[in-house]
């Protein structure tokens, strides 16, 4: 988790804590997760390596913090059906890396992020065993592809429901300023990112 930001951290400090603040949000929106322990599935055997999917929002934030990354930032990429993200560990449960495979490709499944702990480059030694995985297993990864349109609608309506609570209890602040859509509050932030 990010420090906490105060008055003393400045301006790029609170945007910066913003951003993670709205990631962890579309996380939430865009993957299923469940207070429900379930166990995990059992992992891709990569060479002397485990490969896990993150496919719910508390795996994927969990695996953020453990490797120091910017995992939180691909909530809507797994969301889309286009991509998977694998958590790469040795048999003990050590993480070692993590990485994007590309499932849309046309010549099949492509690695196009690998990264190590707080996004280190990795050895080929590590590498090329899960490029050769990722080749070898294009059915394993094939997806059906998603309506964008619905996961859109679908996650507008989870966002008003989340944040419902704090518009009708600030009604009369919010009046000059309209609807809080997930939408906007990306818009904003770019917006604000550029100044």
């Amino acid at each position: 988790m990010p420090a906490r930001w105060s008055s003393r951290a400045g301006s790029r400090r609170l945007l910066s804590a913003t951003r993670a603040w709205l990631y962890r949000i579309c996380c939430r929106i865009y993957l299923p997760g469940s207070c429900e322990r379930r166990s995990a599935p059992a992992p891709h055997i990569i060479g002397p390596y485990h490969a896990y999917e993150l496919t719910n929002y508390r795996d994927l934030l969990a695996e953020q913090q453990a490797m120091d990354n910017c995992l939180d930032r691909f909530g809507r990429r797994i969301a889309s059906g286009a991509f998977a993200i694998f958590s790469l560990r040795l048999p003990t449960g050590e993480r070692v890396a993590n990485f994007e495979v590309g499932l849309q490709g046309s010549d099949g499944p492509v690695v196009t992020e690998f990264q190590g702990r707080s996004n280190e480059p990795l050895a080929p030694e590590i590498f090329n065993p899960v490029v050769q995985w990722v080749a070898a297993s294009s059915t394993l990864l094939r997806r059906a592809p998603v309506d964008q349109s619905k996961l859109e609608t679908d996650a507008a309506a989870r966002f008003a429901e989340l944040v419902a609570p704090y518009v009708d209890s600030h009604k009369e602040a919010l009046a000059s300023y309209g609807a809080v859509t997930l939408f906007d509050l990306e818009t904003d932030l770019a917006e604000l990112a550029q100044r």
